[in-house]
């Protein structure tokens, strides 16, 4: 059974394909993203064999797209779709592993052979794919230079680069960085953990009481201040935070620090 993803902001375009799609193959799932961003957010949700996709959208456009996939190393096989039959678009769409490129409207002659090759290909990837996917999650050693580590690594430091210099936003969290970086947020919860031994909530509550610690000894901001600058409007639950990570209050830690 296909499951296949649907991109287009034009809803009209999105039923009518799907409808063509459910004729020519009517035990496939189909799902549907209006743009880039919400096509990513699918996918890590229901992964697919098969994405449709338009090129000009707002937010994110089908070749934005096709990169993030590229980036994250997924099988899915990619057909582009445009009213625009311009070479540079499907030179583009090709060099980042598009199957296909259809002028609209997409006529169902052109598409039958399509999914019948999806369908080989899914039977002989799936199992290939849940293997692979497993090892990336699970099998890591703590060997710096292991390939498995490497895949996922530049992924994680981006997003401990962008909590370095968020960590003061106090919407912070797991479910916001998972939207930005297009993960499912549990999903994106074992992968950090696996790469750095804590959870994302972790990763951000140290960087915070690090960044309080500095200002407590470079400034003279009041507690108060220094919360609000990283992240919290509830004073108590950032003197809670602090004591339980430097074993003091932050007047303490101020007052201690400077006898030193």
């Amino acid at each position: 059974m296909l499951n296949i993803l649907v991109v287009d902001d034009e809803p009209k375009h999105r039923k009518g394909l799907s409808r063509m799609l459910q004729g020519l193959n009517p035990k496939c799932n189909i799902f549907h993203a209006r743009d880039g961003a919400e096509a990513l957010e699918s996918i890590s949700v229901h992964p697919v064999d098969l994405v449709f996709t338009d090129i000009q959208m707002p937010v994110m456009g089908g070749l934005e797209f096709m990169e993030h996939l590229a980036r994250r190393g997924g099988n899915e096989s990619v057909i582009i779709m445009s009213a625009y039959s311009e070479f540079a678009y499907a030179q583009r769409a090709l060099q980042l592993g598009a199957c296909d490129y259809l002028l609209k409207p997409v006529e169902e002659h052109k598409i039958a052979p399509l999914l019948a090759k999806a369908e080989q290909q899914a039977s002989a990837v799936r199992p290939a794919a849940s293997k692979a996917a497993r090892e990336w999650l699970f099998e890591f050693d703590d060997r710096p230079n292991n390939p498995k580590q490497c895949k996922a690594e530049p992924i994680i430091e981006s997003c401990k680069t962008y909590i370095d210099t968020h960590y003061h936003e106090e919407d912070l969290s797991l479910s916001t960085l998972a939207v930005k970086f297009y993960f499912n947020p549990s999903y994106f919860c074992n992968l950090f953990k696996t790469h750095t031994r804590m959870t994302i909530h972790q990763y951000i509550t140290q960087t915070r009481m690090k960044a309080a610690a500095r200002l407590l000894l470079h400034t003279s901001q009041k507690v108060y201040q220094i919360a609000e600058n990283v992240g919290y409007k509830d004073v108590k639950y950032f003197i809670r935070l602090f004591r339980k990570e430097f074993g003091a209050s932050p007047e303490e830690y101020r007052r201690l620090s400077a006898i030193r």
